[in-house]
């Protein structure tokens, strides 16, 4: 069984989302910080999730997002659906 990277419980959903090679619920992937949803771009920093303003506020980190190319050459994640049944 998957369980979210957020809060740890089982995902049941048909569908997950995977980010930092972890699985989430899609309601888990949210700001840290403002709790707002994430829905196309993330940032990240000690596998803890931001949003763009919260992001820059503090330190740098490297951002996982939807072009691949993160700070500092690391390769960043698309956030993408799949099917929690694999």
């Amino acid at each position: 069984m998957v369980h979210c990277a957020g809060c740890e419980r089982p995902i049941l959903d048909r569908f997950l989302l995977n980010v930092l090679d972890r699985a989430w619920h899609v309601k888990c992937v949210q700001c840290c910080d403002c709790k707002c949803n994430l829905t196309e771009k993330c940032f990240s920093r000690e596998g803890r999730l931001y949003c763009k303003n919260d992001f820059f506020r503090g330190a740098r980190g490297r951002e996982v997002g939807e072009w691949g190319e993160a700070e500092g050459g690391e390769r960043g994640t698309r956030a993408g659906a799949r099917s929690s049944s694999r």
